[in-house]
């Protein structure tokens, strides 16, 4: 059987927290994408991308996912870290560049 059900604020990983939506994430892509009707490459004709982050209280080890939606591939970024979030940028920075490649 497979226990991937997609992308969804429902795939936190085993062990920690329910995810919510990063709105810093939202954010910068509505703005991104709000400049001259950008239409581009990780626009919402090309690809979907969801960034979550995991809901408080985490755990020892927090987790912060993304889900990429391009075509009939999905792709699912993970990165944790002991004792505190991720960091935002290098995670950003690595859903943005998996989002290209899939592109």
């Amino acid at each position: 059987m497979d226990a991937f059900s997609g992308c969804t604020a429902h795939l936190a990983p085993v062990g920690t927290a329910d995810v919510v939506r990063d709105e810093s994430w939202d954010e910068a892509d509505k703005a991104e994408r709000g400049e001259a009707g950008y239409t581009g490459p990780g626009s919402e004709t090309d690809a979907h991308v969801a960034v979550y982050r995991e809901a408080p209280p985490a755990g020892d080890e927090a987790v912060r996912p993304a889900c990429i939606q391009s075509g009939d591939v999905q792709a699912v970024v993970l990165h944790t870290r002991k004792t505190a979030e991720p960091a935002t940028v290098p995670f950003h920075q690595t859903v943005i560049l998996q989002h290209q490649l899939l592109g």
